[in-house]
């Protein structure tokens, strides 16, 4: 069961437990609802002289992802019949895969499937847009969310965002236009929607498909900002700024405006940065493969595509129409697809899906013992953690939040070059 509703969602963010994915913001009313930067965050401020919550109204509390969400209970109802895994969640089938057009799998993160099914599904007018997120152009280190109708628009929004984004403020939009969309996000944007569908079921009209990104978890806006001052980067010196791209696993882009290209490799820069700006509600959640998405979308970490330097991406076919899509791409020659064992993709995933399993509900138990908030979610009841495990994660835990109490402190970020030559250091000495 979710938290019984309390006012407006004041409270979510008071209890440290708002994911800033926009849900609040595109389902007001009133429109009572902004999201603004905090401490590196999104977060939701309410306008409290037009805030209807004295009217009982209360929607933007129903529709939070950040308090918690029943991913059993709505899985069972979305995807009927379907096998169901600890890890994975429901699903069909199993597969890797890539576009055909050379020029989209190298610019994109893994394979550029979700680039070239958003494609495919505009030019068959099976949608009139897809809700994406790009970066802006005029603040090239801020994303920006938009309903990409053209060609054009949807290219421009591939490939990863390592950074907070608001994404389901476009619900707004998509409910206010005679339009069809397919929408693209993070598991905690899915969370969001689905819950708004429950409200409002026009919204579910005019979703086509979800396709969800695996995520281990965001990071702040001041992950970026580290890294740019670490590489000695101004930001007014930036034009175009890109946090994967040319293959796989690719590299930060970062063009200048006097046409110099900075490189930084994805395996150097993601490492520096560890888990010192992760959100708190990141470190609480329980979906990293995006399981109540009709097809998931992942990278595929296991030995036998380490070659690949172009891209490829795992996906997990959840419902009905989303396996129909994927195969119909696939007989359209605009995909190639393979069929694998969902024990492949959790192989590829296992340390990622450990922690959003495991580790999760030992900090939720901890966290609880000091009468602390959490989200409420509905773990698998035949889980069993032992002592020793348990007593494992919380030192995980331990470290885990030192590393983002630095993060969220500048005058502490001196610190993380130090303890990034430690591990470096240590990793090279158990090697």
């Amino acid at each position: 069961m979710i938290r019984k509703m309390q006012n407006n969602v004041e409270f979510v963010v008071r209890d440290n437990l708002c994911t800033g994915c926009g849900t609040c913001a595109g389902v007001c009313p009133s429109s009572s609802i902004t999201m603004q930067e905090r401490k590196g965050l999104n977060i939701p401020v309410v306008d409290k002289k037009s805030c209807r919550v004295k009217n009982r109204c209360k929607i933007c509390s129903l529709v939070c992802p950040g308090q918690g969400i029943n991913l059993y209970e709505i899985s069972d109802m979305l995807f009927p019949g379907t096998q169901n895994d600890f890890y994975l969640g429901r699903f069909l089938e199993c597969y890797t895969g890539y576009s055909a057009n050379h020029d989209i799998r190298f610019h994109s993160a893994s394979g550029g499937v979700i680039t070239q099914m958003l494609l495919f599904m505009l030019e068959k007018k099976l949608i009139d847009g897809a809700v994406v997120t790009k970066m802006n152009q005029q603040d090239p280190l801020k994303p920006e969310v938009v309903i990409a109708r053209t060609r054009g628009e949807i290219i421009s929004a591939r490939s990863s965002k390592y950074c907070p984004v608001n994404l389901n403020i476009l619900i707004k939009s998509i409910r206010k236009e005679n339009i069809k969309v397919a929408v693209v996000g993070l598991p905690c944007h899915i969370h969001g929607f689905r819950k708004a569908e429950m409200v409002f079921p026009d919204l579910r009209k005019k979703v086509v498909a979800y396709l969800g990104l695996f995520c281990s978890s965001t990071r702040s806006y001041y992950a970026t900002r580290y890294l740019i001052r670490e590489y000695g980067i101004k930001k007014d010196d930036i034009r175009t700024f890109a946090y994967r791209d040319e293959g796989w696993l690719g590299s930060m882009l970062v063009k200048l405006k006097t046409n110099e290209i900075r490189k930084i490799p994805f395996r150097k820069y993601y490492r520096e940065i560890r888990s010192f700006f992760i959100p708190h509600r990141c470190t609480l959640c329980s979906d990293h493969a995006a399981e109540l998405s009709d097809i998931s979308f992942g990278d595929i970490y296991i030995p036998e595509f380490w070659d690949d330097k172009i891209g490829t991406n795992s996906v997990i076919a959840r419902s009905e129409k989303g396996h129909s899509l994927l195969r119909e791409l696939a007989r359209a020659n605009v995909v190639t697809l393979e069929k694998i064992n969902k024990r492949c993709i959790i192989r590829a995933q296992q340390n990622m899906l450990t922690r959003k399993k495991k580790h999760v509900q030992t900090r939720i138990f901890f966290l609880k013992l000091f009468f602390k908030k959490t989200p409420n979610f509905a773990f698998d009841p035949i889980l069993k953690i032992n002592l020793l495990e348990r007593l494992k994660y919380l030192v995980t835990a331990v470290i885990l939040y030192s590393q983002i109490r630095i993060g969220r402190n500048k005058k502490m970020w001196f610190l993380i070059r130090y303890l990034n030559a430690i591990a470096k250091i240590v990793s090279g000495r158990l090697q």
